[in-house]
């Protein structure tokens, strides 16, 4: 799975990609909310 800078520099190899699904969704809502600042 591709991912941006900023999400693969977070999962590394910490966590399964069952568990990054969940972080992937949260960081994106970070994102979403600053670009639409």
């Amino acid at each position: 799975m591709f991912s941006c800078y900023w999400c693969n520099n977070a999962k590394t190899d910490t966590f399964s990609s069952e568990e990054f699904k969940i972080i992937g969704k949260e960081i994106g809502k970070i994102w979403e909310k600053r670009l639409t600042e």
